[in-house]
């Protein structure tokens, strides 16, 4: 058995970032209607698991966006878990402004992604290990997306809109 840490598969894509970006926004805004009916039943309602599924698969494409726009070759790594994604977008300037947007709300990022980077598999599979203790940061699930996105919509002024 090899210790060596597992290499993350690559991904070419003959698209663009508009594409990955314009799918995030719609996990997004389904996150936001599934948050509302949450928000209005109670704490405990039965929208907790699609929001949570929802608005961590919308952090993942908004990741592939910012790796697919600085990929001369449209790349993104292929996997669900935020950690990953983050860890890999490969320039460390975008993780230091994602960070201090992150933090400007007083949170440390990177507990945040340690504790929600599998919550997309976790939560969407979650009846097949009923033992398995399920937690979210909720407050903080609301800003992460927030970050990513704002950083998005500023790389999407660079490039021209989907024909």
């Amino acid at each position: 058995m090899s210790n060596k840490p597992k290499k993350e598969k690559i991904i070419k894509i003959k698209d663009n970032y508009n594409l990955a970006f314009s799918e995030a926004e719609v996990f997004y805004e389904t996150a936001c209607i599934c948050d509302a009916e949450h928000l209005k039943l109670d704490m405990n309602s039965s929208f907790l698991f699609p929001f949570v599924v929802n608005i961590t698969f919308a952090c993942e494409l908004y990741l592939k966006s910012i790796m697919i726009s600085i990929s001369e070759d449209n790349e993104f790594v292929k996997s669900h878990d935020l950690l990953v994604l983050f860890n890999n977008l490969g320039d460390d300037k975008i993780k230091d402004v994602l960070q201090k947007s992150f933090e400007e709300h007083g949170k440390d990022l990177l507990i945040f992604l340690e504790h929600h980077k599998n919550h997309f598999i976790d939560f969407r599979y979650a009846f097949e290990d009923n033992d398995k203790q399920l937690s979210v940061f909720s407050t903080d699930l609301g800003i992460f997306p927030k970050c990513l996105r704002d950083y998005c919509l500023a790389l999407k002024k660079m490039f021209k809109p989907m024909v």
